[in-house]
């Protein structure tokens, strides 16, 4: 039997977690107004600040959905890694220390994003374990908050040294947290210096519904994520979304059958949102096409939004609490950009 929204057992009902984020978003626009920002993705004033952008979509960095970096693992032991290059699509340089990193990592790394976009990089978040629970759609149970805090700590144990267009951010994904094991409230940082990761065409809006949608189904958030990084996809070889991917299947045939249920799952979870793909595999070659519907002026913006690039170097001031909005299930865009492939890949 479900529990009330917000006790310590609640189940993830509708209703529950519709109460859920219509308290979290009334919270939210609370502080967005504080933050002087606009649903319209108007950039921060402070430099140090993400854009903002709206509950049902989810930013990150171009470098991180064009790569292997959050890839396709396998359950069981992690490899760990030590200034490994990650695969990724030419112009961006990914060294990477650290056990390897699923969708499921990047899961909590965006929704800890989420709630921090509304305050000051580098600043405390003060988060609970339920509220990022809810973010990501799961239930607050002993096994997943067990789950967040393992995730958490591997976020946090790394070390990362990309190149992502004139920038480049070497430290960790997390640059520390604590937890209130009683009341199972966190306090998260994130590194300031990220900031330039968020200057203009340098991320992408996913479709959080869609990415919900295919929770365990790992490649097929990796294309979801990737191809919403291109505004017009070219057609690519399976032979090399099966490098980019990280997918730790031994043979790219093996590869091929998988990437076909993962085109088909893509394709479903985003045929009743705002823009859907279509794929289409013609022998070695696999081609996307992008289907966008009308959207209202609150999620037209690119996949940049209208921020200011920021230098590193930004200071970061204490306190600063925030609640984060809850995810929801409209659209938004998720444009960009340009990418440097050799004949070879095409």
């Amino acid at each position: 039997m479900s529990s009330l929204p917000g006790s310590k057992h609640d189940t993830l009902t509708r209703e529950g977690l519709a109460k859920f984020e219509e308290r979290a978003l009334a919270r939210a626009r609370k502080y967005k107004l504080e933050a002087g920002v606009s649903d319209r993705g108007i950039a921060p004033a402070d430099p140090c600040q993400l854009p903002f952008w709206p509950a049902p979509v989810r930013a990150i960095p171009n470098g991180f959905l064009r790569s292997a970096l959050f890839g396709v693992v396998r359950k069981g032991r992690r490899r760990y890694l030590k200034g490994e290059q990650i695969a990724a699509l030419d112009g961006i340089e990914i060294r990477y220390t650290g056990e390897s990193l699923d969708q499921s990592d990047l899961d909590v790394w965006e929704s800890v994003l989420h709630a921090v976009r509304l305050q000051e990089l580098g600043t405390e978040c003060r988060v609970t374990s339920y509220a990022l629970l809810k973010i990501m759609g799961k239930s607050d149970t002993g096994k997943n908050r067990a789950t967040l805090h393992e995730q958490i700590t591997r976020l946090r144990a790394n070390a990362l040294e990309l190149t992502q267009g004139r920038y480049s951010y070497i430290g960790g994904l997390i640059a520390g947290a604590v937890k209130d094991e009683e009341t199972q409230k966190w306090v998260i940082r994130l590194d300031p210096e990220l900031r330039p990761l968020f200057s203009t065409d340098q991320f992408t809006r996913v479709e959080w519904a869609a990415r919900h949608a295919l929770r365990g189904h790992q490649l097929a958030q990796w294309l979801l994520g990737f191809y919403s990084t291109h505004a017009q996809p070219f057609a690519l070889k399976v032979a090399t979304l099966h490098r980019l991917s990280g997918s730790e299947a031994a043979r790219v045939d093996h590869f091929r059958e998988k990437l076909r249920k993962a085109m088909r799952a893509v394709e479903a979870a985003t045929a009743s949102q705002g823009e859907s793909f279509i794929f289409e595999l013609r022998g070695e070659l696999v081609h996307v096409r992008r289907k966008r519907r009308k959207r209202s002026d609150q999620y037209r913006s690119s996949s940049g939004g209208s921020t200011v690039p920021a230098a590193g170097g930004c200071r970061s001031s204490s306190g600063g609490a925030t609640v984060p909005a809850a995810g929801g299930c409209r659209s938004s865009s998720g444009e960009s950009h340009h990418e440097n492939l050799s004949s070879s890949e095409w």
